[in-house]
């Protein structure tokens, strides 16, 4: 009987302590760092011909970078974290906060 009771205090222990390895604060919270500056990008990664256009406010993947006879599409999650390096630099990558053209902010 003391040994089941033994058996029965340990694996308390070790679900407690699980518990408190899982629950606890997170080794690393990333900060929001700001918004994206799509035109200035645009202009830094490509030239400072081009600009920046969304083909529809309401879609978060309708940005494209512009100059007159041509089109680069920026529409998918990788493209935004192209942005928010260009913006903020090493690091930086993106993340949709609520769903519109505006709705990026940059994270490290």
């Amino acid at each position: 009987m003391i040994k089941r009771r033994n058996i029965m205090v340990g694996l308390a222990s070790v679900v407690l302590a699980a518990g408190a390895v899982f629950t606890g604060t997170p080794a690393f919270a990333a900060s929001d760092i700001g918004g994206l500056n799509i035109d200035a990008a645009c202009k830094a990664i490509l030239g400072s011909a081009w600009s920046a256009t969304t083909v529809n406010p309401a879609d978060p993947y309708g940005w494209r970078c512009v100059k007159p006879g041509s089109s680069v599409a920026l529409s998918s999650q990788a493209s935004m974290n192209d942005v928010c390096r260009s913006n903020y630099g090493a690091g930086a990558y993106a993340v949709l906060t609520h769903s519109s053209s505006y709705g990026w902010r940059c994270y490290r």
